[in-house]
């Protein structure tokens, strides 16, 4: 006789969870004592890290407003063409 997956899969993450429970008290460790140093340096690097993200994220946004204008702008060129085509192609 087979068991239906789904009773397969809560049986296994059930398991899972219960020694992962179990175990905690063994497993956790006690946090690291850093010197100053290196929490300045890792301080330091978080900084560095969020200048990178923010630029990217700044440079993303201005692509997109850039892809933005170009369409508008297509568009009303479309529109000067043709009324009935613009229509046609801001209802998709």
């Amino acid at each position: 006789m087979t068991l239906p997956v789904f009773f397969v899969v809560f049986f296994y993450k059930f398991t899972c969870f219960s020694f992962v429970h179990k175990t905690y008290s063994k497993r956790k460790r006690e946090p690291a004592v850093l010197s100053f140093d290196e929490s300045e340096r890792r301080a330091l690097l978080h900084k560095d890290w969020t200048r990178y993200k923010t630029k990217q994220h700044n440079k993303e946004i201005m692509a997109v407003a850039r892809v933005h204008g170009s369409q508008q702008r297509a568009l009303e060129e479309l529109r000067k063409e043709s009324e009935e085509l613009y229509q046609s192609a801001i209802q998709v």
